[in-house]
């Protein structure tokens, strides 16, 4: 072999190493992207349990797990991650992006649930959920947050353009059913991103103009 690899011309060999050094410096690129990503997870997560240090909310009648045991746990982490990240996601959409059986999913739900770590909404014909926050910190949620859900900002851009408008007219001029507009500005109101005014039988949305988007 060594007698062979002496015969290559020294143009081939040199092309050799450089698409080896090429190919070392995409796994280089691609090794530092993962653990940067990983970084931004652990500190969003981490920042949230702070959230919940400063707050001492966690339920005391639940002590089969210790406040460190639920964040610690991978799953748990990447649950609370997609939540945080898109505040109003629901299960079948969580069940697709976390990667789980649908009975571990309902199972570190329930957990994060008992211990009030996060919330959950009846929103349409949804179970959303929601990171818990008070009004004050929900109130300065950036827009950026919801932006994965296109329906939802197409709905918000109108409702922004069509100052008073209903879901019905929503509904019409999105082409979409009005079970499913509901679930969208169920959500937005939730996030304190619209606000709904009734007046006689009919429910006007405005969006929030004191929301920092």
């Amino acid at each position: 072999l060594l007698s062979l690899f002496l015969l290559i011309p020294p143009e081939t060999k040199k092309s050799f190493r450089e698409v080896n050094i090429n190919w070392f410096l995409i796994d280089l690129l691609a090794f530092f992207t993962l653990i940067l990503t990983s970084l931004l997870i652990i500190l969003t997560v981490n920042q949230y349990k702070d959230y919940f240090r400063r707050k001492t909310i966690v339920a005391d009648r639940y002590t089969y797990l210790s406040f460190e045991d639920i964040f610690e746990n991978e799953n748990r982490k990447n649950i609370i991650n997609k939540i945080l990240q898109e505040p109003g996601i629901h299960n079948n959409e969580l069940l697709r992006q976390c990667n789980l059986q649908k009975g571990q999913l309902q199972w570190h739900l329930y957990v994060l649930l008992q211990y009030g770590i996060i919330k959950k909404e009846k929103l349409g014909q949804y179970v959303s959920f929601f990171p818990v926050l008070s009004k004050k910190e929900v109130k300065i949620i950036p827009l950026k947050l919801i932006t994965k859900s296109k329906t939802s900002i197409k709905i918000l851009d109108l409702i922004e353009k069509n100052p008073g408008i209903n879901s019905a007219m929503i509904a019409k001029k999105l082409n979409m059913r009005r079970s499913s507009v509901k679930y969208h500005v169920d959500k937005l109101a939730k996030l304190v991103l619209i606000i709904l005014e009734k007046r006689n039988r009919e429910t006007k949305l405005y969006v929030n103009k004191k929301i920092n988007c």
